[in-house]
């Protein structure tokens, strides 16, 4: 792509960016994360299952200081999932 063609782009784009830019914001965003990875499961038999993961993050002026913090998990949690 040719520096000409970028620039015709960036000047049909550049007034609706900067009215994004300059938008009132929300008091408060939040954001959920989730992935999953495949791992050896041993139930009566060894297979592959998946192991699903989570985390959740907000924004505010003044977070919690726990906010997005992912928990680990006990000994406990631990043996309930071998």
């Amino acid at each position: 792509m040719s520096k000409e063609t970028i620039s015709r782009i960036t000047d049909k784009v550049i007034e609706e960016m900067q009215t994004w830019q300059a938008r009132p914001l929300e008091p408060v965003y939040a954001a959920i994360f989730i992935d999953a990875i495949m791992v050896k499961v041993r139930d009566e038999e060894e297979h592959d299952g998946p192991c699903a993961g989570s985390q959740h993050s907000t924004h505010s002026p003044s977070p919690s200081p726990t906010a997005g913090r992912q928990q680990r998990p006990t000994d406990e949690d631990r043996r309930k999932h071998r």
